[in-house]
């Protein structure tokens, strides 16, 4: 299983496999192996007003095996360029390199994962 760099940091820039610009880290996190993909029951918390309607125009429809494999081999959240573009999930597997003028990524925008 491949791991995030050690070097990824908020604010990096991200660049496609085609070397252009789709966006910026928002938020990063390193894999667990054998993560749960929810929080456990007993640390339910109550959605806010926002969270609910948010969640209402926007449903969350990620399959759950995809969630799993997020939270165990770790993700960087991408802030996408563009007003009408999601955001997007990275995996460890889709990241060529990461130096100090960004992360380069093995493929292209639109085969990222929505946020």
């Amino acid at each position: 299983m491949e791991q995030l760099p050690n070097n990824i940091r908020v604010g990096m820039d991200v660049f496609d496999a085609d070397n252009r610009h789709i966006g910026s880290v928002e938020d990063f996190k390193f894999g667990e192996a054998g993560a749960a993909p929810t929080p456990p029951p007993n640390q339910y918390r109550a959605k806010s007003l926002v969270e609910n309607i948010a969640e209402a125009i926007w449903p969350d429809d990620m399959p759950e095996s995809h969630r799993a494999r997020l939270y165990q081999e770790g993700y960087v959240l991408l802030d996408a360029d563009g007003i009408m573009q999601s955001d997007r999930y990275v995996l460890p597997s889709q990241i060529a390199s990461a130096s100090e003028q960004g992360i380069f990524l093995r493929v292209r925008r639109d085969e990222l994962a929505k946020a």
